[in-house]
């Protein structure tokens, strides 16, 4: 079965929290046919240099660069039409065997500049013969339970593009992950999410296409979900399993409903009843919890979006110690303090004068240090150790050139080789011999 993918995201600047070596890496592992990124700021003449580290065949900015799209060495595309809010162009999978339209969108924030592409929209839907998909950043929800949070959402300030989509014969084919594509990065009261990002497309694209799958990736570095298309030309027909939840049980009607379809309407093999039984049953209680409950698992995503929320809140840094002892609170002091600890790591004032503590540093000498194992390589302790056991020897060298015992090497014989030996007999001096094994002539 052959699979087509897409990657839309507003990644908002390509160059921050590794956004563009996350796009490399499932690149890599989808090999997607075309990538859309929104919002890189970045220069668009530098979109070159980032075509080649994702490896695609061509890319394309559109006019105010707001828009970045790669395409891969499969895809033929033509420029339609290129506007501050969309790009569209007419593609040509070669594995595929077909043409296509291709609208990538970034809508504005403000409403009044929303209807310039609401335009647009409806002009490309009364003149489109082919397949088209239209994606991206819209900037505004198509019903009102999806945002959470915030000022009430009124029918006026969505219905707007609610009825360009349908005029326009769009549909969505659903999605996985959460229900939720933005958040504005604050919690409790000020937390508010939305549905900014989406993926539609018309009839004859569904026909060409009939396996159509959308997820919602988790937000990293951005403030939006990544938009992970995938699309196949062939259905794949299953039967969803029954999962049976056990906090159906506590339901008050949960009895009610087992009793009255614990019940067949014939006599015969008592196996073939009980089964039947529990095919009733089962279908019965799908129903109850659809009606009662709604769809669990986006209510599970939903959740799992707030309490991801409200481990970012714990992670805030509320207060520290300072060297004195004294507790800082204040944002401001706090700044101050961490500032100042780390200017202090970098300068003589924050140098240690303590080294009783590298008493408890295991070593292979036994003079210094008790034995008990040797340093491993890689080791954090061994670059200290290293430049300790430096100065030592630099110290023992500086005391031993004072002598009549040592002997630099350039003083020495050329030929041979030399064995440098530690003779500790000698006391109170430290003697250094140097003894020398010639070739023979």
């Amino acid at each position: 079965m052959m699979m087509i993918k897409a990657l839309i995201w507003n990644i908002r600047s390509v160059n921050t929290q590794q956004d563009f070596p996350r796009v490399i890496n499932m690149n890599r592992k989808h090999n997607f046919c075309v990538v859309a990124l929104m919002e890189p700021f970045q220069k668009k003449g530098l979109i070159d240099r980032y075509r080649r580290r994702l490896n695609m065949e061509t890319a394309y900015a559109n006019i105010n660069g707001q828009i970045w799209l790669f395409f891969d060495a499969l895809v033929e595309w033509e420029l339609v039409e290129d506007t501050e809010q969309h790009v569209t162009v007419r593609v040509f999978h070669h594995d595929l065997g077909q043409h296509m339209m291709i609208t990538f969108v970034y809508a504005k924030c403000l409403a009044i500049e929303r209807l310039e592409f609401l335009d647009h929209l409806y002009y490309l839907a009364s003149v489109m013969e082919l397949p088209w998909l239209v994606g991206g950043d819209f900037n505004m929800v198509l019903h009102e339970d999806e945002k959470i949070g915030g000022l009430t959402l009124y029918p006026p300030e969505y219905e707007d593009f609610a009825f360009c989509v349908n005029s326009c014969g769009l549909f969505e084919q659903g999605y996985k992950g959460s229900p939720f594509t933005w958040w504005n990065g604050r919690s409790k009261a000020e937390c508010l999410f939305k549905r900014l990002d989406r993926i539609f497309v018309n009839l004859p694209f569904q026909n060409m296409l009939p396996t159509i799958e959308v997820e919602h990736l988790i937000r990293t570095g951005s403030d939006h979900a990544t938009l992970l298309m995938t699309c196949g030309v062939q259905t794949t027909n299953f039967v969803k399993p029954f999962r049976f939840l056990n906090f159906g049980t506590k339901h008050a009607t949960f009895m009610d409903v087992v009793r009255q379809n614990w019940e067949v309407d014939f006599i015969g093999d008592p196996f073939l009843m009980f089964k039947q039984n529990i095919k009733r049953v089962k279908a019965a209680l799908s129903k109850c919890s659809r009606e009662t409950f709604g769809d669990i698992f986006k209510q599970l995503a939903i959740l799992e979006d707030i309490v991801r929320v409200k481990e970012i809140k714990k992670l805030q840094l509320k207060r520290i110690k300072n060297g004195s002892g004294v507790w800082i609170e204040d944002q401001e002091q706090l700044a101050i303090a961490a500032v100042d600890f780390y200017q202090k790591q970098f300068t003589n004032e924050g140098d240690a004068s303590e080294f009783s503590l590298l008493n408890n540093v295991p070593s292979m000498s036994s003079g210094l240090f008790k034995s008990t194992r040797g340093v491993k390589q890689r080791d954090p302790l061994s670059p200290a150790l290293f430049i300790l056991s430096a100065e030592a020897v630099g110290a023992i060298t500086e005391f031993a050139r004072g002598t009549s015992e040592f002997h630099s090497f350039s003083e020495l014989p050329s030929v041979g080789e030399r064995l440098i030996n530690l003779d500790k007999s000698q006391s109170p001096n430290l003697r250094v011999r140097i003894a020398k094994r010639r070739t023979p002539d």
